[in-house]
């Protein structure tokens, strides 16, 4: 766990907002707060906190729309979310865990007691789901947890396999700093072209990726990616991409 883990906190409440930033940040976490929904969602893709709590009753944008909507995106698919909720019926607690929270606790609660919870998430998303360094993308465990889910559900699914070709060449003509600029560069366009579709991008590691995504939705034939915002320090490198699909 990160020496200094940053928390988003969503509540309506400026109330709890104050005591919790207060309590955690004595803690020795960062803390990053937001007033409603919408402004959490749009926090959460800025500030890119290491975990999230959500409470569910909030103006613009309820919490159970918002951890759908963070679920969605592969950048905050893998981010920890706990409903802290005056709702506490059984029906919220499924309800919440089913949409993708990983933990429900309800109002009022002990300060100390959302401390462990939270340290919890952060050491078990850490120790279990295996993120790329470099890019911040789902790596294998994750990865592989997204297709076994998906066969589970019976859903119909396509995978590609992308890499870049002639990739150790690239790195030995220009250096492993341009080398990470390039998976950087590739990162970023697979996932602009994964969240048009919905799609579920992975990074195996070096220079290879996972684009996961309905059938309909992967192209039928090689799709010009060097053409979309290529660093211009590259754009003389002798390397080209290569696409491979099974459905």
């Amino acid at each position: 766990m990160n020496s200094q883990p940053t928390v988003l906190i969503a509540d309506d409440e400026p109330e709890v907002l104050n005591v919790v930033k207060r309590f955690l940040t004595r803690k020795g976490y960062d803390m990053v707060t937001a007033a409603n929904g919408a402004e959490a969602l749009g926090k959460s893709k800025v500030q890119k906190p290491d975990i999230i709590l959500l409470d569910i009753n909030m103006p613009e944008m309820d919490g159970m729309t918002v951890c759908r909507k963070l679920r969605e995106d592969p950048l905050t698919r893998l981010t920890p979310i706990v409903f802290v909720s005056a709702r506490g019926k059984t029906d919220d607690k499924v309800s919440g865990l089913n949409i993708g929270a990983d933990d429900y606790i309800t109002k009022p609660f002990e300060l100390e007691e959302l401390q462990a919870r939270i340290d919890v998430l952060l050491k078990r998303n850490q120790n279990m789901i295996a993120v790329n360094p470099l890019t911040r993308l789902p790596g294998n465990t994750a990865i592989q947890e997204a297709i076994e889910e998906k066969i589970l559900r019976k859903e119909k699914l396509a995978v590609a396999y992308v890499d870049v070709d002639h990739f150790k060449a690239f790195n030995d003509s220009y250096g492993y700093y341009q080398g990470d600029q390039l998976i950087l560069w590739m990162a970023r366009m697979l996932q602009e072209q994964g969240r048009k579709h919905s799609a579920f991008v992975g990074h195996i590691g070096g220079d290879d990726f996972i684009l996961m995504a309905q059938p309909e939705a992967m192209p039928a034939k090689r799709v010009p990616l060097w053409q979309k915002g290529i660093p211009q320090s590259m754009q003389r490198a002798p390397c080209c991409w290569s696409f491979s699909c099974g459905i």
